[in-house]
């Protein structure tokens, strides 16, 4: 059961607190968490050092955890004073100490401080735990430093696709600017694993022609089957002489009937768009290439082709 559950009243987190604290005092030198440094005076703790590494009794887990369960109960008492000199002095030891170190900061105001210790987590640590890291700069970069804002902004649309991110660049950008960062955009995104997102940013922005080179260079079944309707009309005879060889060539590597059903209802797919003399064309020709595979034969005729 955690510390909310057990808690009804501000004495229980004051009681918890003591128990905390004395524990806390146990495993790390209470002169480390509690030094001269941060006296009573509630604004001594924003003044400290922003670089300083944590200290090596907080690389085990255990004294980390401790940290952050005491962290969170002071949340709740509201000790603002006490929170941020333990946050100033450790916040290095994890990235939700920094997380909560740098909100603290941009609650005070202190801009600059709080891009200092979020830009120290996002350097310190990786992958997608910097993720709320990098959201808290984008707010503090916004209106004051727009390459800055621009860049994590891209970095992370890139990493998580999430449109939110696009849409928000977007906006908060200038016509002139736009088309140079989604060219910045496609550029750094791989051609061959992100290309659906490369064909959902050229749609978005109405580049249909670059959208519809994307689709038929990449000859990925899937993107032909899954713009079809979008891009097909645009120039039928070079989609469907793009869909038709990957089709082709997913039919002579096919090995059973599950493979057998895809090549069936990708030819379901580019009948859509009319081509009559060719299309039957193909589907003779598959016919006729592999005579020796009954279950693919079956395949094509349950899907009425």
């Amino acid at each position: 059961m955690c510390i909310r559950d057990r808690c009804t009243t501000e004495d229980d987190y004051r009681y918890w607190q003591s128990l905390l604290r004395d524990r806390l005092d146990e495993r790390i030198d209470s002169d480390q968490l509690f030094g001269e440094k941060y006296d009573n005076d509630t604004d001594t703790w924003r003044r400290g050092d922003l670089t300083t590494p944590a200290d090596e009794l907080l690389d085990g887990y255990t004294e980390t955890a401790w940290l952050r369960g005491y962290v969170e109960l002071l949340d709740r008492i509201e000790e603002q004073a006490e929170l941020g000199a333990i946050l100033n002095r450790h916040y290095p030891a994890s990235r939700h100490l920094c997380l909560r170190y740098a909100r603290l900061l941009a609650d005070e105001d202190e801009r600059e401080a709080a891009i200092s210790v979020a830009e120290y987590g996002v350097d310190a640590f990786s992958g997608s735990d910097t993720v709320p890291l990098r959201e808290l700069l984008v707010d503090q970069y916004e209106g004051t430093d727009p390459e800055a804002f621009r860049e994590t902004m891209i970095e992370l649309f890139i990493e998580r696709t999430d449109w939110a991110y696009y849409e928000r660049l977007k906006s908060a950008s200038s016509d002139d600017d736009w088309e140079h960062i989604v060219d910045t955009i496609v550029d750094r995104l791989d051609s061959r694993w992100k290309a659906e997102t490369i064909v959902e940013i050229y749609l978005r922005e109405d580049r249909i022609e670059e959208a519809f080179e994307t689709v038929t260079n990449v000859r990925d079944l899937n993107l032909f089957d899954a713009y079809i309707d979008q891009l097909g009309a645009h120039d039928p005879a070079a989609y469907f002489d793009a869909y038709r060889c990957e089709i082709k060539k997913a039919a002579a590597d096919a090995s059973r009937r599950k493979y057998y059903r895809q090549v069936a209802e990708h030819l379901q797919t580019i009948q859509t768009l009319g081509r009559d003399r060719r299309f039957k064309n193909l589907v003779s020709f598959l016919r006729d290439e592999y005579s020796n595979r009954p279950a693919f034969l079956d395949e094509l005729e349950k899907a009425g082709v």
